[in-house]
């Protein structure tokens, strides 16, 4: 995991949203300072690992609104759907 230990030199944590085989998703942090890396920063970064690595592909790109969305209404559906298991009653139980 070489690349990862250089992406955490930039940020305090990285998610691996999918492993399989030679492919991999992270997701990394949006940070509120001045020091975080730009996406061309870390394009370039990728670009220069990618013999030492063996990177064959690679792209790098910001969540859109859309996947923002999906996210929040997936969690809120979870969140629902856990609520109503935990409140559900059958008549034993109020034997």
């Amino acid at each position: 995991m070489g690349l990862i230990s250089e992406l955490l030199k930039y940020f305090d944590k990285i998610s691996i949203n999918y492993f399989y085989e030679n492919n991999i998703k992270l997701k990394l942090p949006k940070k509120n300072s001045e020091n975080n890396p730009t996406i061309g920063f870390l394009l370039g970064l990728i670009e220069n690992k990618k013999s030492e690595y063996k990177i064959s592909e690679f792209s790098v790109t910001q969540t859109s609104l859309e996947q923002i969305f999906n996210k929040f209404a997936s969690e809120k559906e979870e969140i629902l759907n856990s609520n109503n298991k935990e409140l559900a009653i059958t008549k034993d139980d109020l034997r």
